[in-house]
């Protein structure tokens, strides 16, 4: 046992029992264990520290109970490769910025399992999962607040990667609360986070499993390029720019019994052609744009884009923005026993759909798409199949837009359809089996009013 004030401590061997102390104003880390030690640190308080919280290097294991890790530079708690940590009841919150600019809560890359864990304020990243060996266990967690940096000059550009969506010279850091990376693993229950901004969950040559997660009321930032840049949950599958290594494993995400709500930002975006999700027995509502004078600016419930595969099975989607489920861009979107309802345009756009599939494909199968507006299912260059499926209450559009559909100028018409479909029926298919309740409109290139289906 330590006193209860207590310089760093440093451990290349051999067990360390700390407990009831006090760690604070350090230069160095107030915990490093290297090779084959252990240490157990239990009711402990480490603060206002110039340089990391709890470092845990290869071999090295560690359990954490009860333990507050407040104000550390860079990371409060470090796992490195082949390193074990069991943490219960920690607590991390406020870390600080290092001199390159990064900042993440807790560092990954070996083996983390947390039970109770609480990350307030994260800059950057709250939770950073990233490598082959990294796996991390949650069970019960919050992540509250964090905000995207904004950064100057070449120093940080020449370290930060494409992927971490920078945009130097007075550009941004953008925010991924929890980030899975480089072949890392995240398995998680019970899991909240609020009160964000930029991706509360970004995943990328990664795979993730979360049941019970929460997101919601997180903010976007809308600089830089890709739909995946601004989403609440984002699955991205595309080759790294840059001369980067290429993705080594597809990007991977199961969700289910899970709450998307109430964030200024797209719901969920999965893209590109090594990207995969799977949501389940879930509710995605109230996702709606902030006051942006921007294109990408829309608050869409859920989006496949880049060849990318979607599937929502048992999923509520309701009084999103613009649309409640896209296939854009080659993507499959697969929906099957859900909910789309309530979906509204946004001002000064086209969009109200339940399902927009545009130059990508969808299979809808036993779902009710309800109360949209301007069409329940549109198809744009898409092949959309909808079986067993009730398709009704199509709202007109609250007003009369002129958009580019396909490189041409339209107008997207004030009244709801059913099923919407392009002009040219070599790129655009609809096919039905026992569905009912929905009306096909095959529209010239300015569509006239069908009335409400």
């Amino acid at each position: 046992m330590l006193p209860a004030d207590s310089a760093s401590v440093s451990l290349s061997g051999g067990h360390a029992d700390i407990t009831r102390c006090h760690f604070s104003d350090l230069g160095v880390p107030a915990l490093r264990a290297t090779g084959a030690a252990s240490a157990t640190v239990i009711d402990s308080l480490a603060q206002s520290l110039s340089d990391l919280g709890f470092v845990f290097e290869t071999g090295s294991v560690g359990e954490l109970q009860r333990v507050a890790i407040d104000r550390a530079t860079y990371a409060a708690l470090s796992v490195d490769v082949g390193a074990r940590i069991q943490a219960t009841d920690v607590a991390v919150k406020d870390t600080i910025p290092g001199p390159s600019g990064f900042t993440r809560g807790i560092f990954v890359a070996g083996d983390f399992t947390a039970t109770r864990l609480s990350v307030t304020n994260p800059r950057m990243s709250g939770l950073f999962v990233t490598g082959s060996a990294a796996i991390a266990r949650l069970d019960r967690a919050t992540f509250v607040g964090g905000a995207s940096m904004r950064c100057h000059g070449t120093s940080v550009g020449l370290e930060c990667s494409s992927n971490l969506a920078l945009w130097p010279q007075d550009g941004f850091l953008l925010s991924r609360t929890i980030f899975v990376t480089n072949g890392g693993a995240l398995s998680a229950q019970r899991v909240a986070l609020t009160d964000g901004e930029g991706n509360a969950l970004f995943i990328e040559n990664g795979t993730a499993r979360l049941d019970g997660l929460r997101v919601q009321r997180y903010r976007g930032q809308i600089q830089g390029a890709g739909l995946h840049g601004y989403a609440a949950v984002a699955v991205n599958g595309t080759i790294p720019r840059n001369g980067m290594t290429p993705l080594q494993v597809p990007s991977a995400l199961t969700l289910g019994g899970s709450l998307l709500a109430d964030n200024e930002i797209h719901a969920l975006i999965v893209y590109g052609e090594r990207a995969v999700a799977s949501v389940s027995n879930s509710v995605i509502r109230d996702h709606h744009a902030p006051n942006w004078e921007s294109a990408l600016a829309t608050g869409y419930g859920a989006v496949v884009d880049g060849s990318g595969s979607l599937s929502l099975s048992g999923v509520r989607l309701e009084r999103n923005e613009l649309c409640a489920a896209c296939s854009l861009g080659h993507g499959m979107l697969i929906v099957r026993r859900s909910l789309l309802a309530s979906t509204h345009a946004g001002p000064g756009s086209g969009g109200g759909e339940g399902i927009h599939a545009q130059e990508g494909d969808a299979r809808v199968t036993e779902s009710v798409i309800t109360s949209n507006q301007r069409a329940g299912i549109d198809a744009f260059g898409s092949h959309v199949l909808v079986d067993r499926s009730v398709v009704r209450g199509t709202e007109p559009h609250p007003e009369a837009v002129i958009a580019t559909l396909q490189d041409r100028p339209a107008l997207i018409s004030r009244a709801g359809v059913g099923v919407f479909a392009e002009t040219n029926p070599t790129k655009s298919r609809l096919s039905s089996k026992y569905s009912a309740g929905w009306v096909v409109a095959v529209p010239s290139t300015v569509p006239e009013p069908l009335g409400a289906s």
